[in-house]
């Protein structure tokens, strides 16, 4: 009896013991960092060419904000409909606005509704519809067909920064040849005021 009593006591101080260690090992840890941080700067020499993408703002603006978006994505939707109306209010003539497409695999309409998108005569009109009923949008074949291969460009483009979760931006520098210079990354529909607070000061450092 006496026996037992002290292997049940050795077994209760081995397994205090070992939790004491657990304890100690997980409260000295520091939490992790994020591989991908919400906003990040851009180095090295990429510059991309508008041409094919939905644009709007003032052509004489330094700066662009680029957005590669999914019509089917929440969060998407969450900026088309609560953040961008705030960006444009503030700076609809010191920045030029850019669309680009990055309809995400696991949504099935996706890329249909991209290539919809394209196919509209003002794309910015139908900006916010896009992503709530495109449905009843129409499109001929010979504009679904060259929206298709928009799209793909579109794809490669997102697929050249990392861009495997939408919304992402990329908001850059204008250079004189009419291409953008990459500055900072936003991944994901951050607040409005980080927004805000980012454009101006990639405008205050333009202006020097």
């Amino acid at each position: 009896m006496e026996s037992k009593l002290w292997r049940n006591l050795i077994v209760v101080l081995l397994g205090a013991t070992l939790g004491l260690q657990v304890y100690q090992l997980y409260s000295n840890r520091k939490p992790p960092t994020p591989s991908n941080p919400p906003i990040s700067d851009v180095t090295g020499d990429k510059l991309i060419g508008l041409e094919g993408h939905p644009r709007r703002g003032n052509d004489t603006s330094k700066i662009a904000l680029i957005e590669f978006s999914d019509f089917e994505c929440p969060f998407c939707a969450k900026f088309a409909k609560e953040i961008s109306p705030e960006i444009d209010k503030q700076f609809s003539t010191n920045i030029i606005r850019v669309f680009v497409n990055n309809p995400l695999a696991k949504h099935k309409d996706a890329r249909r509704f991209a290539q919809l998108g394209l196919c509209q005569p003002n794309f910015w009109e139908e900006y916010e519809k896009l992503f709530s009923n495109p449905s009843g949008m129409t499109c001929d074949s010979e504009s679904l067909e060259r929206s298709s291969s928009q799209v793909d460009k579109d794809l490669a483009l997102a697929k050249s920064f990392g861009f495997t979760s939408t919304p992402a931006f990329v908001l850059g520098t204008m250079e004189t040849d009419g291409r953008v210079r990459p500055r900072k990354i936003i991944r994901g529909a951050v607040p409005a005021d980080q927004f805000v607070s980012t454009i101006q000061q990639l405008l205050k450092g333009s202006s020097k």
